[in-house]
């Protein structure tokens, strides 16, 4: 197991964002909080793989809090040579993740 805290996961995408030649994921979690779900996980988690996957601690990042995301895709928007996060969330809402470099 990787992570076991997203409330309300939807959709993955697989891709390598820090540029080390391994995939690294990125979650969705299209959860709200709210009186019956005071710890929901709303938002985009990132695992950053380790060079052994099967074994090894994956760094994890939460890179959107505050917003429930309901997919995720990956994209060089500004064609800087890195990949970014593209998601479309709550509220008719696509959101761009430039990817600044790690």
């Amino acid at each position: 197991m990787i992570f076991d805290e997203v409330t309300s996961g939807h959709e993955i995408a697989v891709l390598d964002l820090n540029g080390d030649g391994r995939v690294d994921i990125v979650a969705n979690d299209n959860s709200r909080v709210s009186e019956r779900s005071p710890n929901a996980t709303p938002g985009v988690h990132v695992f950053f793989s380790p060079e052994d996957p099967a074994t090894g601690e994956w760094s994890y990042v939460r890179i959107e809090s505050e917003v429930a995301m309901n997919g995720c895709v990956g994209g060089d928007m500004n064609q800087d040579g890195r990949p970014d996060i593209i998601c479309s969330g709550a509220g008719n809402m696509i959101k761009w993740y430039e990817n600044l470099g790690m």
